[in-house]
């Protein structure tokens, strides 16, 4: 799966042979996998990292791209590597104050009624990367 998402651009798999009819449905999928606890506690430190950067990288291209730049795709990518920093403990999300924002949005995927503060979350993400690096 991670040599799937690593190949994967905003406009299909870019060297593996596998369809790209209904790319973002493809994506997204592969991103909902991604992100669950089960399979993100399989991976080594090195394979998080990894995955972590490749997601933010996604994240990113997002913005720039409008087939997915609506908020359900945006959130698919954070959730990635909001998920890896709750499978590491990371600190500063366990010391978080509105954690509990946080975890509903890991859990169910979405945005409840509160407001995810993506700006303290983008902070943690690149906290983590840079104590990694």
């Amino acid at each position: 799966m991670l040599v799937a998402y690593k190949d994967a651009s905003m406009t299909g798999f870019k060297t593996l042979p596998y369809s790209n009819e209904f790319w973002s449905l493809k994506l997204l999928y592969l991103e909902l996998l991604l992100s669950q606890k089960e399979i993100l506690q399989s991976l080594t430190p090195e394979e998080k990292l990894g995955l972590m950067k490749e997601a933010g990288s996604k994240y990113f291209e997002k913005i720039n791209n409008e087939n997915f730049s609506s908020l359900p795709e945006m959130l698919f990518s954070l959730r990635i590597m909001v998920s890896i920093l709750d499978v590491e403990k990371y600190p500063e999300l366990m010391a978080f104050p509105n954690k509990e924002t946080i975890t509903g949005f890991i859990n169910s995927g979405w945005v409840s009624d509160k407001e995810l503060p993506i700006g303290e979350i983008g902070k943690m993400i690149d906290n983590y990367i840079n104590s990694k690096n």
